[in-house]
């Protein structure tokens, strides 16, 4: 199972849990009080049934997310992003659109590096980083020429550099299987 499954695992355990304390808060309106405190123990179980996997995700995300942040060049954009010149409504509309797809693309590299559940995510992130490094000293220089001039344009343009991290292949070697 994936680091994003898991998650969306997680998501959806959130979310039927909102369902049963809505639930619950109509049984008081209707039933009264001890079949509510009947389903809010069962909505509270559930939820510790699978907060001990979330913790264990939670740490490990974080610190790859950030970390990728800042060598990969997603934080510049983003610092960028906040002051770049939008001339028109259209302009606007599309660094809304780039901020969203750049989250998105954060998330889903993130994910790549922790897609083989390493014992080390850090290592982990630091074997992509310097599988990548080419790609992304490219990034990084487009970065620099465009520093002056954070126009949308120029945003989409290293955006699409950026988003090409999550279509390179990992060369690592495999792990030789058996015969």
């Amino acid at each position: 199972m994936s680091l994003k499954d898991l998650f969306d695992k997680e998501k959806g355990v959130l979310h039927k849990a909102e369902k049963r304390l809505a639930s619950a808060e109509e049984h008081l309106e209707t039933k009264g009080k001890r079949q509510t405190g009947d389903e809010m123990e069962r909505t509270l179980a559930y939820l510790d049934k699978n907060r001990e996997a979330y913790q264990k995700l939670k740490p490990e995300f974080s610190r790859v997310y950030t970390r990728l942040g800042e060598e990969a060049g997603f934080n510049w954009m983003y610092q960028r992003l906040a002051f770049s010149h939008t001339g028109s409504l259209w302009d606007r509309m599309a660094l809304a659109d780039l901020r969203q797809q750049l989250l998105d693309l954060h998330r889903a590299v993130t994910e790549c590096v922790l897609a083989g559940k390493p014992d080390d995510p850090i290592a982990a992130l630091e074997d992509f980083l310097v599988e990548h490094a080419a790609h992304i000293e490219r990034v990084a220089e487009l970065q620099q020429r465009a520093a002056g001039a954070t126009t949308p344009s120029a945003l989409s343009v290293i955006a699409a550099r950026l988003d090409c991290l999550r279509a390179l292949p990992d060369r690592r070697p495999e792990s030789p299987t058996p015969a």
